[in-house]
């Protein structure tokens, strides 16, 4: 565990920390925080790295619908993924757990934005 700034900084630091190769894919929700976004296209760009974006619908109905909108993504050349707790628009939160498990299950390491995870009571 580190203790940063804010978890900006801590995206950031991940993020520039990593080594990605030219076609590796970094996978993303349409629900990301626009910095982390921001730094997430610079490493892309830097690396020749390509961003790919899940759709997650909403309304949000289930856990599992958050995590096959992601899973219909991913592909062989997924390096890592990036997933947001806390969903803006509505205030809704993805199962971190869900997610994570089945992109470890397909050797995709996951980068989790969990600032506002602890104090949010409603999970999706």
């Amino acid at each position: 565990m580190v203790f940063v700034q804010n978890a900006t900084a801590g995206v950031n630091s991940v993020m520039r920390s990593l080594e990605f190769r030219p076609g590796d894919e970094i996978l993303v929700t349409a629900h990301d925080y626009n910095a982390c976004r921001n730094v997430i296209r610079y490493v892309a760009q830097r690396t020749g790295a390509v961003v790919v974006q899940a759709d997650v619908p909403l309304p949000i109905n289930s856990p599992r619908q958050v995590i096959d909108a992601i899973l219909e993504r991913v592909t062989a050349t997924d390096a890592a993924g990036h997933a947001r707790s806390h969903h803006q628009p509505d205030g809704a939160c993805f199962s971190d757990r869900g997610i994570v498990r089945e992109l470890d299950r397909r050797g995709v390491d996951t980068l989790v934005d969990g600032a506002h995870g602890p104090g949010i009571s409603h999970w999706i």
